[in-house]
């Protein structure tokens, strides 16, 4: 079976016991459900004062930890050491442990003894996840001790805790824009100085190494730095990168209105797109529609056609005023879709036209669906979702090759603006049936409804079972499937496909 829980270093108290926590450790669940089934108690302990429950909520084992639980373990059993199971899971971020632990009963506002509370862990650790299911199971949004959750969170970077905790009315939020600002730049060098100096010697810190790594997690990045000595790792931290994002997000709450320049600054220097520093300046610059923000972001089209700050611009004027300005932000994009030669640039004008929705960019529009970057192509076919003419043959012809393209998002995104269009030819419903067989289920889900909205069910019957058959219950390709099986006109077949139930 392999190392035993004996061999590192614990006497469990009986041979049952030690049994049930080598399967932990091998996380073999099968074996956890047979051991607990014949009997063997499932508080059982390691010798040492750790319970199962609780090292299975540190490993995140969410259905060992289910196991252990209808078995009959408290949830809020502590270890010899004070701690408990949600704090443990809390602080790892084990999400779906955290929610088992509170179906089971746990206090959502247990703490460790001593030590701080499940949601201090989760908000200082920026586990969004933990922490909004904790605030919803009743926790309290302040720290019993120590910094506001809100600062804690800041300090850590994390947009999504954040944002958690200013839904639920968490306290501090002055003080949690200056730690933002703080960490806001020069993070890694700010790491390293702090763990080449805490707790050490001059002479150990010295020759002390400190590493740093940066990885991508969703719309923002982890930056982990360890103190490395002969090789080994000790001392260690961790940071989301968000924090300029998290600045912004606090001064939007406490009414302050930075400017287009310093909201500029921040975007920039990340000057990744995808990222929470980008993105929210954007979103925040953008929900102004105000004419200082149309002038300052018109002005920065006058920088280098490939620059980060004339991409910023477009972004920016892409979201802004839609409606009020779209008369004098079209014809902007228009004119630069025209010039553009970077693909990136060219993505974010076209997406900019498809928000604006003026008919009269469809030429720009049409020429950049035949563009050579799959990126420029998706935003064409997004962008002419709702926007062609039912009578305008060209983009129809546009909206038939985007659906065949060899990219995926790319077809689902045509595909959808096809089904969508309020013109049925022989030509579109063949283009929406060769699609049935797609590899992508959201494709083949978008065409099954748009050959059901054009009378032509019959022809979707096969796809519509497949997808009811394999997409998970409560999937939005499902769900999808399942609106468009209620339009079929045929009851018999509407009722068989309404039965179907997804495997496994």
């Amino acid at each position: 079976m392999g190392e035993t829980y004996a061999e590192h270093g614990t006497d469990p108290a009986n041979a049952a016991a030690e049994e049930l926590f080598s399967a932990l450790y091998e996380a073999d669940e099968d074996l956890v459900a047979a051991l607990l089934g014949a009997g063997v108690s499932p508080e059982a302990d390691d010798g040492g004062g750790g319970t199962a429950l609780h090292s299975a909520a540190v490993d995140g084992r969410a259905a060992v930890v289910r196991l252990l639980l209808a078995a009959g373990a408290d949830p809020d059993r502590r270890t010899a050491e004070g701690e408990l199971p949600l704090c443990g899971a809390a602080c790892w971020g084990r999400t779906a442990v955290v929610r088992a632990l509170l179906a089971a009963g746990a206090d959502p506002g247990g703490a460790d003894e001593p030590g701080p509370t499940a949601l201090v862990w989760a908000a200082q650790g920026g586990h969004a996840g933990a922490a909004s299911a904790l605030l919803e199971a009743g926790a309290e949004p302040v720290a019993d001790r120590g910094d506001p959750l809100l600062v804690r969170a800041a300090r850590q970077g994390s947009l999504e805790t954040v944002r958690v905790l200013l839904e639920h009315g968490a306290d501090g939020r002055e003080a949690a824009l200056e730690e933002a600002l703080r960490w806001s730049v020069g993070l890694a060098d700010r790491l390293r100085e702090e763990l080449g100096c805490a707790g050490e010697g001059e002479e150990a810190a010295g020759e002390a190494e400190v590493v740093v790594r940066e990885v991508r997690r969703g719309s923002t990045t982890l930056l982990a730095a360890v103190v490395l000595r002969d090789g080994d790792p000790g001392e260690s931290q961790e940071r989301f990168t968000s924090h300029a994002a998290v600045a912004t997000v606090l001064e939007e709450e406490l009414g302050r209105t930075a400017s287009y320049q310093e909201l500029s600054a921040r975007a920039l220097r990340r000057g990744e797109p995808w990222h929470d520093d980008w993105r929210e300046p954007v979103r925040v610059l953008a929900a102004r529609g105000d004419e200082e923000t149309y002038a300052a972001a018109a002005a920065r089209l006058g920088e280098a056609a490939d620059s980060p700050e004339a991409l910023f611009a477009v972004e920016v004027l892409g979201r802004l005023g839609v409606g009020r300005l779209t008369p004098r932000v079209v014809p902007l994009l228009r004119e630069l879709a025209r010039e553009a030669v970077d693909a990136q640039l060219l993505a974010a004008v076209v997406r900019g036209l498809g928000h604006h929705g003026d008919p009269g960019a469809l030429p720009e529009l049409y020429e950049a669906a035949g563009h050579a970057s799959a990126e420029v192509r998706e935003a064409a076919a997004r962008a002419l979702f709702g926007l062609v003419p039912a009578d305008d043959a060209q983009g129809v012809a546009v909206l038939v090759g985007l659906s065949a393209d060899a990219w995926p998002r790319v077809r689902e995104w045509a595909v959808t603006a096809l089904a969508a269009l309020a013109s049925d030819t022989g030509e579109v419903r063949e283009a929406l049936a060769a699609r049935l067989a797609d590899e992508d289920p959201a494709t083949v889900a978008e065409a099954a409804a748009g050959l059901v909205r054009r009378g032509a069910g019959a022809r979707a019957e096969e796809a519509l079972g497949l997808l009811l058959t394999t997409e998970p219950e409560g999937s939005p390709v499902r769900e999808k499937a399942l609106e468009t099986v209620e339009q079929l006109t045929d009851p018999s077949v509407r009722r068989r496909l309404e039965g179907v139930l997804p495997l496994g």
